[in-house]
């Protein structure tokens, strides 16, 4: 029989523990990755969560600010109504009575558009910009050098500095010049 290097016996056997130890740690060091992915896996879950509630609850809120953005504006008409409904009442014995009570109304709800920004814009006898004025009509004469508006059919206004209707106008525009005709069939005639 072979006698066995004790020597070798004991270096196999430390190989042997050796690997084992290596395989403990190795399955140890697996443990510990895979209960940090699980942990990453649910603060990407939380993280989903919190953005998806968060985009609701935005939403929700913007739903919110729109429903209940215009209240102020929406009961400055309430009172322009009621000034409406006072004058429908009133006794009136003459038109001018009538025509001041309107133009009180007027002027208030001037002051109502101007205290949200609202403007109108001025047109007639400015140069025709398409920017700020719609062309329903146009006229040709002599009379003009460039194009301006000679009529507003619809009043145009700003908010801000954004147009929200622009100025339905007529405008006036230069004739255009005939062409000139060559001397020789001037002279042909």
């Amino acid at each position: 029989m072979e006698e066995k290097d004790p020597a070798s016996t004991d270096a196999a056997e430390e190989t042997k523990e050796s690997g084992i130890v290596d395989l403990m740690v190795a399955k140890q060091q697996i443990e510990e990755l895979e209960a940090k992915v699980r942990e990453y896996e649910d603060i990407a879950k939380r993280t989903r969560a919190e953005s998806e509630n968060m985009r609701k609850r935005m939403e929700k809120e913007k739903a919110e600010f729109l429903k209940f953005s215009n209240k102020k504006l929406i009961v400055s008409f309430l009172d322009f109504l009621d000034d409406f409904d006072r004058a429908l009442k009133t006794d009136i014995k003459d038109a001018r009575d009538f025509f001041d009570g309107m133009t009180l109304i007027h002027k208030r709800l001037i002051n109502i558009l101007d205290s949200y920004g609202v403007k109108e814009i001025a047109a007639l006898n400015t140069e025709f910009d398409p920017n700020i004025h719609e062309a329903i009509s146009l006229e040709e004469s002599s009379d003009y050098d460039h194009e301006k508006v000679i009529e507003v059919y619809q009043k145009g206004y700003k908010m801000y500095d954004d147009v929200i209707r622009t100025v339905k106008v007529r405008v006036g525009r230069p004739k255009p010049q005939a062409a000139e005709q060559p001397a020789e069939m001037n002279n042909n005639n």
